[in-house]
């Protein structure tokens, strides 16, 4: 007969490998907790709690992080209005948290 004290080695054995996976260097999960977003982790060995967090893989090449303070200009563009005329239209947007576009745009899932 086994003991419990094997059992609950195995057990624990198995969870701590489900918790580790292996991550290349051009790849980043983005982790969250519960639903919440608390970071990136990667490349390497990274070790991910089951039923507490969830890991999404994102490609390094495809994204970039901003930097915070950076302004980023979008446009001219050229609008069309009530009257027959064109009005050009532009936007900028101070960059606060350039880490978190990762988590508002997100990969593209297939």
């Amino acid at each position: 007969m086994v003991s419990p004290g094997k059992w609950l080695f195995w057990i624990g054995l198995i969870v701590v490998l489900a918790c580790v996976r292996k991550l290349p260097k051009n790849k980043r999960y983005l982790v969250f907790r519960m639903g919440r977003f608390v970071g990136f982790r990667g490349p390497g060995e990274v070790l991910v709690i089951p039923m507490l967090e969830r890991a999404v893989r994102v490609d390094v090449h495809d994204s970039y992080v901003m930097q915070p303070g950076a302004v980023l200009r979008i446009g001219p563009w050229e609008v069309p209005v009530a009257n027959p005329e064109l009005v050009a239209a532009g936007a900028q947007c101070k960059i606060i948290d350039g880490k978190m576009g990762g988590v508002v745009i997100g990969p593209a899932e297939a």
